[in-house]
């Protein structure tokens, strides 16, 4: 945790990677980087990479090599909000939301299960955040016969979810999140 916390606070002193192919990499020197978005009352639209689909990054050279040919060096700002989606979700905030709202929390988006008068905290949001991301990234599904992992139907309602909670995050004022 102390490691996760110095990494987050010094964003400045490491250097990060961003791999894609040249006719991108031209784009992201005229324009920056931008991640589309569609929308059904406005069309499609930019964004500066806000949570939502995506724009990734890494510490690690070898590894952004793996997604286009074209590497780039990349900072982050300061004042960049990111969220640490690998840390375990608060059990007692949790169990607190079932008796609030029943189970239904759990398995909807929060405007579906929770009544219109009320309205979650920032760390009741962020559990739950976390709470899908485990449950479509960290936990264990085992793997079928051929070796290929197992995609359950439940793992599908968390992986749809954890996507309606990453634009709340950002009406939050996060600019991202990861497995920090």
């Amino acid at each position: 945790m102390k490691m996760v916390s110095e990494f987050l606070n010094n964003f400045d002193k490491h250097i990060f990677y961003h791999a894609t192919s040249l006719d991108s990499a031209e784009s992201i020197a005229r324009h920056g980087f931008r991640v589309w978005f569609q929308d059904n009352e406005i069309g499609r639209y930019a964004s500066g990479g806000n949570l939502g689909t995506g724009l990734y990054i890494t510490c690690n050279w070898r590894i952004a090599l793996w997604f286009g040919s074209v590497l780039l060096c990349v900072s982050i700002r300061p004042g960049t909000r990111l969220l640490n989606s690998a840390l375990p979700p608060d059990g007692k905030i949790v169990d607190y939301l079932q008796r609030e709202f029943g189970r239904e929390v759990l398995k909807k988006a929060p405007w579906e299960a929770i009544p219109k008068n009320k309205k979650l905290t920032l760390r009741e949001l962020i559990t739950l955040f976390r709470y899908h991301y485990r449950h479509t990234w960290e936990k264990e599904y085992g793997q079928d016969c051929d070796g290929l992992s197992n995609w359950p139907m439940r793992r599908e309602l968390h992986s749809k979810l954890l996507k309606k909670f990453k634009n709340l995050l950002v009406r939050y004022g996060f600019d991202g999140c990861g497995n920090l």
